[in-house]
């Protein structure tokens, strides 16, 4: 158990900003404002969910199920997603993992 955690936390840091992505869904879903919309919560939850399962798949070297997970999202979390791994992975393996081109 202490080894997976560590496995997680020591992935984490080679992708910091697609946590960060995961980190602030999670946040959103909690804070005030969505307090009595429980769709929304359900929402922000969805997508770090899937932030956290596209994270998941590249730590694994499945980057074909990563990209199958990506083409499925909407606009908005597909471009943080898009945007987090630019940073953390560069953006030539991003264009070419997940089939997408920067402005």
């Amino acid at each position: 158990m202490i080894e997976s955690y560590y496995r997680m936390k020591q992935g984490a840091n080679q992708m910091k900003n697609l946590q960060a992505v995961i980190d602030r869904n999670m946040k959103e879903a909690q804070c005030d404002t969505w307090a009595d919309d429980k769709s929304m919560q359900t929402m922000f939850i969805e997508d770090a969910v899937a932030a956290f399962a596209i994270m998941k798949d590249i730590e694994n070297d499945d980057v074909g199920a990563a990209h199958l997970r990506f083409a499925k999202l909407d606009t908005a979390p597909m471009e943080d997603i898009a945007i987090a791994l630019e940073k953390d992975k560069g953006r030539e393996w991003t264009e070419k993992t997940f089939g997408i081109r920067f402005a």
